[in-house]
């Protein structure tokens, strides 16, 4: 074998020489530029451009860095690293990221930001969807639906909100274990309307107050039951009323209609007397009476020698008091025994007010 050691291979003419037997070299090749297939190993820096490379050869590189590359076929990295940040995982993209088909994960998504789908039609999760944080429809009249025929709705028209079963005869159950139910409203939401509570009972509010509550035996009204029809009762009726055992009436004195229609007194009294009827001490009778409506109280008082006089007083006043009595006359004597009975009517008949009293005296021995 022939060797030729040379500086520079130039043909005649000056221009690059050509070997159209091949060329083979053992040892290290160092070139301006390069034009042609290349077969077998290429190690070390590969700088430049390289402009119509065709093939399909099999390339092994530690790093690949460019500005752009397009590929036609499938891309395939088979490095295993999972993600557990936005710099971690087998492949790590800096900038967004444009799909034009379908995105296949086998594994988990994380999402740093916000998950916009401006151009989605649907979703479709065939197993558990759980969001960390609200979920949020911005279109009034979208729907929440549950069950196979959308059973179940909640949405909002943009003024009010709704939980609501479309289905025709359809049932709406709301419950809890073992705890209380609360309907609530207020500018917090907060101000308790009804409230359910576990084996016991049900409670209605006004303006977070409670005015009506079921019982094992029925139901217990705070405040003014108003019937506009009529009522109906079936069975007996028990009523409020009053015993006092340590007051002895002296003059004027407050029958508050809050402790009862009937009230009792059995000490014995210290002087003639009269009452100021009123609903209690910071509610007036006035307050809770329409012009044409009635009451009628009843007071029992120990006798002795004194008795209910003419006096009587509403609200603290006597004005526009139409004062009456069965039999024509005032009482001007106790029974002197057992207990003296004084019945009142009393209609309200002018808005000033204005009041009608029927008054009535019995003795029981």
């Amino acid at each position: 074998m022939s060797q030729i050691n040379v500086d520079i291979i130039r043909s005649r003419t000056g221009t690059a020489a050509t070997c159209d037997k091949g060329l083979v070299v053992s040892g290290v090749t160092t070139s301006t530029t390069f034009s042609g297939a290349v077969t077998g190993n290429v190690t070390g820096n590969v700088t430049g451009n390289a402009t119509g490379l065709t093939g399909s050869p099999d390339i092994t590189i530690g790093n690949l860095t460019g500005v752009a590359g397009t590929y036609s076929g499938v891309v395939k990295v088979t490095d295993t690293t999972e993600a557990t940040s936005t710099t971690t995982g087998s492949v790590i993209i800096t900038g967004g990221v444009g799909i034009a088909k379908s995105l296949f994960v086998g594994g988990n998504i994380s999402v740093g930001g916000t998950l916009t789908y401006e151009d989605v039609q649907n979703v479709d999760s065939i197993g558990i969807i759980t969001a960390r944080d609200d979920i949020n429809i911005v279109t009034d009249n979208k729907k929440l639906k549950f069950g196979a025929g959308n059973d179940l709705n909640l949405y909002s028209t943009g003024t009010n909100g709704w939980i609501y079963t479309p289905q025709s005869g359809a049932d709406l159950y709301m419950g809890t274990n073992e705890g209380e139910v609360y309907i609530q409203t207020g500018s917090s939401g907060n101000d308790t309307g009804i409230k359910i509570n576990n084996a016991g009972s049900v409670d209605i509010y006004y303006n977070n107050t409670k005015k009506f509550e079921t019982t094992a035996h029925g139901a217990i009204t705070t405040g003014i039951h108003t019937v506009t029809v009529g009522t109906d009762l079936d069975g007996y009726k028990v009523e409020e009323g009053n015993s006092d055992t340590s007051t002895a009436l002296n003059g004027e004195f407050d029958f508050e209609l809050e402790n009862g229609h009937v009230q009792r007194y059995s000490t014995a009294t210290g002087g003639n007397y009269f009452p100021d009827f009123r609903v209690s001490s910071t509610q007036s009778l006035d307050s809770v009476m329409d012009v044409g409506d009635v009451i009628s109280v009843t007071l029992m008082v120990a006798s002795s020698s004194h008795y209910c006089t003419t006096g009587i007083k509403i609200d603290n006043s006597t004005s526009n008091l139409d004062i009456d009595w069965i039999g024509g006359a005032a009482p001007s004597a106790a029974n002197g025994s057992g207990y003296d009975i004084y019945a009142f009517t009393i209609q309200k008949t002018g808005a000033a007010p204005a009041y009608h009293i029927i008054g009535n005296t019995l003795g029981a021995a």
